[in-house]
């Protein structure tokens, strides 16, 4: 009932009151993994990416082999433009689903950034290794085109 409830709140935008009725139904349902992903869900709606990370990291321990709770995990990085932890949990998403193609799209997109990032701070050699694992991945992925690209504008520090 406190899940149901909890979703019909979400969907009306009450958050706040949607996490109290999961954090219920989590006190009822101890190590459910729905229960604690939906309110992992909540915090992340919220922006609180720390209680979020705690939440998915607590569900990863319970069901390790489920690649959509480690590309939750990942995407709690991504959204705090920490793009090379992001790109491991992606990786770890990947390996154990590697027909969901948004993984592997996500693996390069952080990539890039990553060695964006590495290029902007004044780290051309390791940017460019970045770029070229990006590049590596999947030639026709446009993420990966642009880390080519970029690749060759560094050329060889």
């Amino acid at each position: 009932a406190y899940k149901g409830r909890a979703y019909a709140r979400r969907k009306l935008g009450r958050v706040d009151d949607a996490l109290a009725d999961v954090s219920r139904a989590a006190d009822l349902m101890k190590d459910e993994p729905g229960t604690i992903s939906e309110a992992a869900r909540l915090y992340e709606e919220k922006k609180d990416y720390g209680k979020a990370r705690e939440l998915y990291e607590k569900v990863t321990a319970i069901k390790p082999k489920d690649s959509r709770v480690w590309g939750d995990l990942a995407d709690i990085f991504k959204k705090q433009k920490k793009f090379r932890k992001a790109a491991y949990y992606y990786g770890i998403a990947y390996s154990l689903d590697p027909e969901y193609a948004k993984n592997l799209d996500n693996i390069i997109y952080c990539m890039y950034q990553n060695a964006a990032s590495l290029e902007k701070r004044g780290e051309p050699k390791q940017a460019l290794a970045q770029y070229r694992r990006a590049a590596a991945l999947d030639s026709s992925n446009p993420w990966a085109e642009k880390a080519a690209a970029a690749a060759l504008s560094i050329g060889s520090p």
